[in-house]
């Protein structure tokens, strides 16, 4: 694998000059820094790539305003946001020569060329109480950007997770030089690993594997995951792709965190951009385009950094990005979800609001928002507009999730209709070839399958998602094949297909058999078995636990029924519940559940109790029966307690929720008290 040295520093050091990348060796390093080791920036470099970039007369005054800016970052993890703000949008200085202030720019992300791009090794850096030299150090303008670690694959005693210790070293040893530095990677020539840079504790970064060459082609790299990595992440485009549209500060749980792209959001994203922009340039005409990422693969993500790119990319013209969801409660989690881009989404909350936007100046207002599918009812159009309404501008973009659901009927033909020349992208981990719904068909062009697809099998080996494991428990209690059969067949909502009469027959088949799963006794026996395996095998680990019903009114029967074996505190129920609920078993739960919280707002108390689930001890056990099946992430949930018939891309979003990794969590575990084992094996056979 390796030259003639046979070291893995050599070979990175070739790799990256083949990509245009230029090397300068220590002793020359350290000319060019002029003896100061203390000082992470190559200051005469920075001096004349900002002179270079910006055109404007900046005088030596403004050179040092910005190197004394620079300097006084704090080395912490508020400094490192500090300074990826400057990198990414320039820094305001007050202009000696012209008297009024500027925005200076460090980085040409616009014309890479006109950047300078050094690469060295053993770069020297004096702490204050000692002295460390990282293996290879990546610069751009002067900038230490990437800090490489290697260990050789020859040496028994050392591997990738002893470089990663070193880089941990570093940044408590030399912290001035991680304000700058936006990730790391750690090798050993066989193993390579990478992680955005912010002070964590050692252990707590995110330590990932970048396994695509993007826009290269895979193949003709051989799994060779060091190359890989060189060539996805440290070529000079996507380095600077990556540094300006792919890196972010979020706050959680009341800190600053540091999150960086995973390869196949950074593909899938700039594939869409790619499209958009060639499209916009006269030089295509696709305008759809389906992204097939399996659950756990961070689709939001996905989208948020899509949304990004395009929003600020100026051949896009200040563009319209309609981010779409099709279930109310899902658009808090956008909202969140996408926060870290800090640049202001507007939730549409009515038909009324969305008519406002789409007609706003005539062209439709510009700018990112978030609006359910469901708005673009024709009948509520009709009714407040009577005209036509149609977007003919090129630069609307339109990003929608889970688009197996929804985005066959006429929401989503009127919706079309509107975005007349919009490009619609769809996302989804689970797409259906359906006669009556099929994804592909409404998402992609002539000849294309998907634009983008990330397996089941990728996140399984990624580790992105944990395996699944399958128990069946209490036989007597599941329903036959045929009662399966009716009752998903009914939940398909193939019913449509039938006649009146066949309809009408059905209904009364799946009444009984609701009627079969919610019988006291079965309930009972169930719910004492939940109790006995939560406490032996699930509660022992600190992981909990979810169980899925066959309708709201058997989500109560489980609460009532779990309380006479855990305690009452161990379960709470999230299910939806109207103003007008005629079953008096659900009215009576509210009240309780009102009472107990002293809330009155049922999405408030969901929201505490989701919050609690995912930070808090209690409670241990969610009860649920379609809120919490879908986009529902909480890497704790270990075990799910199914007594619901589902299938196909239904049930394997349910049983997603368990597969999230945990510290302590090897696999998600499946209970089934049901009997849909069949319907799991197709669909893994399905997708």
């Amino acid at each position: 694998m390796y030259t003639e040295k046979g070291t893995v520093e050599y070979f990175i050091l070739q790799e990256l000059q083949k990509l245009g990348w230029t090397y300068v060796n220590p002793r020359s390093m350290g000319k060019r820094r002029g003896g100061d080791f203390e000082e992470p920036l190559v200051v005469e470099d920075l001096k004349d790539a900002v002179r270079r970039i910006n055109d404007v007369e900046l005088t030596d005054a403004d050179l040092d305003f910005i190197l004394i800016t620079l300097r006084t970052i704090p080395a912490n993890v508020e400094g490192i946001g500090r300074f990826l703000d400057i990198l990414r949008n320039g820094l305001v200085v007050p202009l000696q020569v012209e008297g009024e202030e500027r925005v200076i720019r460090l980085i040409d992300f616009e014309n890479p060329e006109r950047n300078e791009f050094i690469v060295t090794n053993q770069y020297r850096v004096d702490g204050l109480r000692s002295t460390r030299y990282p293996d290879i150090v990546l610069l751009v303008n002067g900038i230490p950007l990437v800090v490489i670690e290697c260990k050789s694959p020859t040496r028994e005693e050392a591997d990738w997770s002893d470089a990663y210790k070193d880089i941990k070293i570093y940044e408590e040893e030399i912290p001035q030089l991680f304000k700058y530095v936006q990730f790391s990677i750690a090798t050993d020539g066989i193993k390579t690993k990478y992680f955005p840079n912010a002070f964590n504790e050692e252990g707590k970064d995110f330590l990932s594997v970048w396994k695509d060459p993007y826009p290269l082609k895979k193949e003709k790299f051989k799994k060779d995951i060091l190359k890989i990595t060189i060539y996805g992440l440290l070529s000079r485009v996507n380095l600077l792709d990556i540094l300006e549209n792919f890196i972010f500060m979020r706050k959680e749980r009341g800190k600053d965190v540091k999150i960086m792209a995973r390869y196949m959001q950074f593909r899938a994203a700039n594939k869409i951009f790619q499209r958009v922009i060639k499209r916009l340039r006269g030089k295509g005409e696709a305008r759809f385009g389906l992204i097939w990422h399996w659950q756990g693969s961070g689709k939001t993500y996905t989208m948020a950094f899509t949304a990004w790119k395009l929003h600020r990319c100026l051949e896009a013209e200040n563009p319209s990005i309609f981010v779409m969801v099709d279930r109310k409660e899902l658009e808090e989690q956008i909202e969140k979800d996408f926060s870290f881009i800090r640049v202001p989404m507007e939730r549409i909350g009515s038909i009324r609001e969305l008519i406002k936007v789409l007609e706003w100046g005539g062209e439709g207002k510009r700018g990112i928002f978030l609006v359910t599918i469901e708005k673009f009812s024709p009948k509520e159009f009709r009714k407040l507009k009577s005209e036509r309404i149609r977007i003919k501008r090129k630069n609307v973009i339109v990003l929608a999730d889970e688009v197996h659901r929804t985005h066959y009927g006429k929401f989503s033909t009127l919706m079309r209709s509107v975005f007349a020349e919009a490009f619609i992208f769809g996302f989804t981990g689970t797409p259906l070839s359906k006669r009556e719904r099929n994804t592909f068909q409404r998402f992609c062009p002539p000849k294309e399958l998907y634009l983008d697809r990330y397996s089941m099998l990728d996140a399984l080996e990624d580790g992105f998602t944990t395996p699944l494991c399958y128990e069946a428990k209490l036989p007597q209690y599941h329903l036959s094949e045929k009662q399966l059969r009716e009752f998903t067949r009914f939940e398909e909502e193939e019913i449509e297909r039938l006649s009146k009469e066949e309809r009408r027959e059905l209904r009364r088949r799946i009444r009984v058999i609701r009627a079969f799963l919610k019988k006291r006794k079965r309930v009972e026996a169930i719910a004492e078995s939940i109790a006995e395996h939560f406490k032996e095998v699930v509660e022992p680990t600190g992981l909990k636990a979810m169980v899925v019903t066959v309708d709201r009114e058997a989500c109560v029967l489980y609460k009532s029924a779990l309380d006479q074996f855990l305690p009452s505190d161990y379960s709470e129920i999230v299910m939806t519940i109207g103003s007008k609920e005629r079953v008096k078993a659900i009215r009576e739960y509210l009240s309780i559940l009102r009472e107990r919280y002293g809330i009155k707002d049922l999405k408030a108390i969901h929201r505490k109790i989701v919050e609690d689930f995912k930070r808090m001890d209690k409670p241990k056990i969610l009860i649920v029966t379609e809120m919490l099946l879908t986009g529902f992430d909480a890497p704790v949930l270990w075990t799910m307690y199914l007594d619901k018939p589902l299938k196909e891309h239904r049930i394997l979003q349910a049983i997603a929720r368990t597969n999230r990794p945990f510290s302590n969590k090897k696999f998600g575990l499946i209970v089934d008290y049901i009997g849909v084992l069949r319907d799991l094996e197709e669909a893994f056979k399905m997708f």
